[in-house]
């Protein structure tokens, strides 16, 4: 088994360059994870190569960016189109994902529709269709690396506190560990709901939140154990 660490920062894009920028530098400073992933971060990525003891990785996704500490090997990053299926809430640009080779691993990063918070609503809207159809795109590309490692985060936009939730993914992702923290990491107009969180083959580990200022979600630190 080796380490394999995620930082993922789930920002917006109304928030200033320089206030997001700061943040994600002191978390990688202070966390030092192997990957860093930032959410909504189109108009970020010129930002980021300020970040000391990472380099930005180029990001063909149009919601993800990807830092990888110095130092670790990595591969190209690739988009993936989840669904030929237009988000509505999104002018219907079509959902993708972030495909990264990293540290013996491969890493899917993505942003699932939202507007899904119930099992009526991912089954009867047209948010749901879309949100059925790159969940399941997103199985079986990830489902396709043999024994290789792989670990999906995502803002999945359903709540891992959820039983229905539960069971979904494990029929999305069998044999899959669901890494998920025990906080909060969407607050929204609730108690709070597990939206920004892992499945992860050949691997286990746990997950940690943090305070962050620049979004209306907390920080996700995912400390895994993947095989060799």
């Amino acid at each position: 088994m080796k380490n394999l660490t995620v930082l993922w920062i789930a920002c917006r894009y109304d928030r200033d360059p320089a206030d997001v920028v700061h943040y994600i530098t002191r978390r990688a400073l202070d966390l030092r994870p192997t990957v860093l992933l930032v959410d909504e971060a189109a108009h970020f990525q010129p930002h980021l190569h300020t970040v000391p003891g990472y380099h930005v990785r180029p990001s063909p996704s149009r919601e993800v960016a990807v830092l990888v500490r110095d130092g670790v090997e990595a591969g190209s990053a690739e988009r993936v189109v989840l669904s030929r299926l237009g988000i509505p809430r999104r002018g219907g640009r079509q959902p993708d994902a972030l495909r990264l080779p990293v540290a013996g691993s491969v890493l899917y990063a993505t942003h699932l529709p939202s507007g899904v918070a119930g099992a009526g609503r991912l089954r009867w809207t047209k948010q749901g269709r879309v949100w059925r159809d790159a969940a399941c795109q997103l199985a079986r590309q990830s489902g396709r690396h043999g024994q290789t490692p792989v670990v999906v985060v995502a803002d999945w936009n359903v709540n891992a506190r959820r039983r229905w939730t539960r069971r979904l993914l494990r029929r999305l992702f069998p044999g899959a560990r669901l890494v998920a923290p025990k906080g909060w990491t969407h607050r929204g107009h609730g108690p709070g709901r597990v939206i920004d969180f892992a499945m992860v083959r050949h691997g286990q580990g746990h997950a940690q939140v943090f305070r962050n200022p620049t979004s209306d979600h907390r920080a996700v630190l995912l400390t895994l154990k993947v095989d060799a």
